[in-house]
């Protein structure tokens, strides 16, 4: 039997026939629903500090098996308090010093801020933070690596993190001007590499 041609008109009338769900079915969908939306909820309410203790560690689980663990600062990031970036100082066995600077990315042109965006989150936001401790014994040993020489070793990497309080505008009514901005003059070590023999 050869397929039936329909005008557009005449296809729109003759949509998929299907029964509405049953009963059962109805009632399942529904509390999965209700769960989802008062699941959902109490996560966005365990990131609030007096709720934290109480819902987070409960929550947790839950959130990562339903996937909807989310972090709000993408979307609100907190201002940063801080301007700053790292530097390495390696020590060699005749008593030279080598200084490395990792990418400071405000100091270079949108075009090289593109093309190592990548390095941004292991150099700015990890290797300075808690959360980047462990990292910080990989990315010792590859600048040793990088500059290790038989007849003068490297004997030590320190990371220094040079940094610069901004100033608040609601508290100091002022915006910091973008020279200043950029020299750090605090110091803070935050890690020493020794390498052993």
């Amino acid at each position: 039997m050869p397929d039936q041609k329909y005008t557009v008109e005449e296809a729109l009338e003759h949509g998929v026939s299907r029964l509405p769900p049953g009963k059962t079915r109805r009632i399942i969908l529904s509390f999965f629903i209700v769960f989802f939306f008062i699941l959902a909820n109490l996560i966005s309410l365990s990131h609030y500090p007096q709720f934290k203790e109480a819902l987070l560690k409960r929550l947790e689980p839950l959130a990562a098996a339903f996937n909807l663990g989310q972090n709000w600062t993408m979307f609100a990031p907190d201002t940063r308090k801080l301007n700053f970036h790292s530097t390495a100082l390696i020590e060699f066995e005749d008593g030279s010093l080598r200084l490395v600077e990792f990418p400071r990315f405000d100091l270079m042109d949108t075009a090289s801020k593109f093309k190592h965006a990548k390095l941004r989150k292991l150099f700015n936001d990890y290797m300075v933070n808690q959360i980047g401790e462990k990292y910080r014994p990989s990315i010792a040993r590859f600048y040793l690596q990088s500059v290790y020489d038989r007849k003068n070793k490297p004997r030590q990497l320190t990371i220094d993190f040079h940094f610069r309080r901004t100033k608040d505008p609601f508290e100091d009514g002022v915006v910091d001007k973008r020279d200043s901005v950029r020299r750090h003059l605090q110091k803070s070590t935050i890690f020493i590499y020794r390498v052993r023999d």
